[in-house]
């Protein structure tokens, strides 16, 4: 790494310094750990200062930053420890750079910056961060998208088929129904009546999903970022929109089951 790349990601330095240029070769070779480096293998001790034997050489810690996931989002970050570029280099590279020019400026802006320094080396991959990040989480947004349109699909062909249910039962009821109308029976007893008959269907629907859920946890668990499988407001809100749709299914056949026509369903009886 070389001066001004944690700056620019802006990694935060925790403890001691960044690297600078005057970490050349020939001065005092100096490395920088990450957090949970320093947690991991300097548990009470101040990590500044201390030397790490590895098998091209002895560096002294000069600073501690801020942990960063490498590899993929969803991994725990690693202990990783950084070089001076300038003391330990390495064959190919990546530049960092930050700026608020177009992409295809900065491109154009680097290229030329390299030929002048060695025409035959190539330039390639520029692209911004977001779009790497995006690369790197792109399959699993496409499994969340595709469990989305499934879960989606899911929920509607219930709630059709609650509502279908309901429907039915309403006109089979309906003779029953015209004669509680008939005899004082309010409109909102009726609907209430045959909620009564869909609540319970909702209630072991979603209750089974739940078991289904927790049963499926280490699948479940393993596709989610930035959330856990027992965090109390997803689920709050999944068992929320679940008893909400079911209950707008029940609605339906409730208020049409609330105008029926007393005289009229007992006439067609």
């Amino acid at each position: 790494m070389l001066p001004g790349y944690f700056e620019t990601l802006r990694i935060p330095l925790l403890r001691g310094r960044y690297f600078v240029v005057q970490d050349r070769p020939g001065s005092e070779p100096v490395a920088l750990i990450d957090d949970s480096f320093a947690q991991r293998f300097f548990v009470g001790l101040d990590p500044i200062g201390q030397r790490l034997k590895m098998p091209w050489g002895t560096f002294t810690i000069a600073g501690v930053v801020g942990g960063v996931r490498t590899t993929a989002l969803d991994l725990e970050i690693r202990p990783t420890i950084y070089f001076s570029g300038q003391q330990t280099p390495i064959p190919g590279s990546t530049l960092v750079i930050r700026s608020r020019l177009p992409i295809a400026t900065i491109e154009d802006s680097i290229q030329r910056m390299v030929a002048r320094i060695d025409p035959n080396e190539p330039v390639y991959n520029v692209m911004p961060l977001q779009t790497f990040i995006d690369r790197s989480v792109k399959t699993r947004r496409f499994i969340a998208t595709l469990t989305n349109v499934f879960a989606s699909a899911g929920i509607a062909l219930a709630a059709l088929g609650l509502f279908g249910l309901l429907s039915y039962v309403v006109a089979l009821r309906r003779r029953e129904i015209g004669i509680r109308m008939a005899v004082g029976a309010s409109s909102q007893a009726i609907a209430l009546l045959i909620c009564r008959g869909g609540i319970p269907l909702v209630a072991i629907g979603t209750l089974l999903g739940a078991m289904v859920a927790v049963g499926a946890r280490h699948l479940i668990a393993s596709q989610l970022y930035g959330t856990q499988f027992d965090d109390v407001g997803t689920w709050a809100a999944v068992l929320g929109i679940v008893t909400a749709v079911g209950l707008l299914a029940c609605s339906g056949p409730a208020w049409r089951a609330a105008r029926t026509d007393p005289v009229g369903a007992l006439r067609d009886e």
